[in-house]
């Protein structure tokens, strides 16, 4: 799916170090966890799993 952003929702298992977000990252309860235009590491994609995130929209690759 792609939203107005640019942005390609993925999976978190789908996340792979070094993708970059198209759009901020909230917990299921809204706390934000990372900002727009993070480059994503390995240890952060660890964090999004223990906060059970399901999804984050990343930039397409080009």
């Amino acid at each position: 799916m792609v939203t107005k952003t640019k942005g390609v929702q993925k999976r978190i298992r789908e996340l792979a170090p070094g993708m970059e977000l198209a759009k901020a990252a909230h917990s299921r309860s809204g706390s934000r966890l990372f900002d727009e235009g993070v480059t994503l590491s390995g240890a952060d994609i660890d964090k999004l799993k223990n906060w059970n995130v399901r999804s984050v929209y990343v930039v397409p690759e080009t």
